[in-house]
C-alpha cells in the first residue's frame, strides 16, 4: 500500500510509514481513473499538441504574424542567393545587351531593370540594376565568377545580397515556430502518459517564478513529490499562471512512466477542461476547446501557401 503525504504550511511533505496521516477525503478523481490503457479523445490531442501550456500561444502569435511579413518582403530576399554564392568576380571580357525589361521592384524609389546579356561563348543571361544607364545593343564589361557572368557593377538579383532585413523577416516566426514544436512535443509526451501512465498523487512542494509573464503576472513553476508503486519518491513539475487549485493542500492526480518516473504529467497541470469518463475510460474535452488550436493550425497553412505562392512569382507587391 502507498504511503500517504502530510502537507505542512502548504510547503512540505512527510511521507508517514507507519503512522496514520489524515490528509482529508481523497479527492473523487481517484476513484474514476481506471489502469492503463485509457483512451484520449481527438479534441483533447489537439488540445494537447497545439494548446499545451503558455509557450505555444505565444508561438502561435508570433509565427502567424510573423508569417504575414515573409508573405511580403522573403520572395525579394530569396532572389539575393545568387549574390551570396557567388561573390569574387572577375573580368570576363565583353558582352552585349539584347533586352532591358523595367520590373515591378524599386529599391530607394528607384526602378530596377533587368539586363538580358550575350555572354562571351554566345550564350544569354541575366542581371538586375538600378539607376544604370545602359541600352540594348549596348557593349558593356562583364564580371564572372565560377560560371556564372554578369553586367560589372549589376547584381544576379533585383535586391542584392541580403543580410540583416531578411534576418529581421524571419526571426519572428522561426522563434514562434520552436515554441509550438516545445509545446507539440510536450504534449506528445502528455498524451502518452495519460493512455499507459501509471496513477500517482503529488504533494505540492513549492513554487517558484519564471521569466515569462502574461498580463504584468509572472507565470510560475510548480514542484510536487510522488511515490511510484514500487515506493520510489520522484519530483514532478508544472507551469501555470493560475497556481490556486494546484496548491490546495489535497493530493493531486498524475501519470507517469513506471520504466522512467522522471517522466511524469500532472492532470491539473494540463489545459482546463480536460476530464475522464469512467465508462468510457476516455480523456475528453469540449470540442469548442480546440477552436483557437485549429484556427492557429489553419490560418498557418493558409499563410504556408501563400507564401510559397508569392515566392513563386516573385512576390505580391513591389518594394518602394
Amino acid at each position: 500500500m502507498q504511503n500517504d503525504y502530510k502537507i505542512i504550511d502548504g510547503k512540505k511533505y512527510v511521507l508517514a510509514e507507519d503512522e496514520n496521516v489524515d490528509s482529508g477525503p481523497e479527492p473523487e478523481i481517484f476513484q474514476q481513473l481506471t489502469p492503463p490503457p485509457r483512451s484520449v479523445a481527438l479534441p483533447v490531442r489537439l488540445l494537447l499538441w497545439f494548446n499545451y501550456g503558455t509557450m505555444p500561444l505565444f508561438g502561435w502569435i508570433f509565427t502567424c504574424f510573423g508569417m504575414i511579413f515573409c508573405i511580403i518582403f522573403l520572395p525579394w530576399t530569396i532572389s539575393s542567393i545568387p549574390d551570396l554564392t557567388h561573390r569574387n568576380f572577375e573580368p570576363a571580357g565583353k558582352g552585349k545587351v539584347v533586352d532591358v525589361v523595367e520590373t515591378s521592384m524599386k529599391v530607394n524609389n528607384a526602378k530596377v531593370f533587368r539586363y538580358d546579356f550575350e555572354q562571351p561563348d554566345g550564350k544569354q543571361a541575366h542581371c538586375f540594376a538600378s539607376r544604370a544607364r545602359i541600352d540594348v545593343g549596348d557593349k558593356v564589361d562583364l564580371e564572372k565568377s565560377g560560371t556564372v557572368y554578369r553586367i560589372k557593377g549589376t547584381s544576379l538579383s533585383m535586391t542584392g545580397p541580403f543580410g540583416v532585413f531578411t534576418v529581421f523577416v524571419v526571426f519572428f516566426p522561426c522563434v514562434g515556430m520552436g515554441f509550438v514544436l516545445y509545446g507539440v512535443f510536450h504534449g506528445r509526451k502528455a498524451i502518452a502518459l495519460l493512455e499507459d501512465g501509471e496513477i500517482g498523487r503529488g504533494g505540492f512542494i513549492d513554487e517558484t517564478p519564471t521569466n515569462m509573464h502574461v498580463n504584468g503576472r509572472s507565470v510560475m513553476k510548480l514542484h510536487f513529490k510522488f511515490e511510484t508503486s514500487d515506493g520510489g519518491v520522484y519530483d514532478a513539475y508544472t507551469t501555470a499562471l493560475d497556481t490556486s487549485t494546484l496548491k490546495d493542500g489535497s493530493l493531486k492526480p498524475l501519470f507517469y512512466d513506471p520504466m522512467d518516473p522522471t517522466r511524469s504529467v500532472l492532470l491539473d497541470g494540463l489545459p482546463t477542461g480536460i476530464r475522464f469518463d469512467e465508462f468510457e475510460q476516455t480523456f475528453k474535452t469540449s470540442i469548442f476547446r480546440t477552436v483557437l488550436p485549429v484556427f492557429f493550425c489553419s490560418l498557418f497553412l493558409v499563410e504556408a501557401v501563400a507564401l510559397a505562392y508569392s515566392i513563386s512569382i516573385g512576390g505580391f507587391l513591389p518594394i518602394s
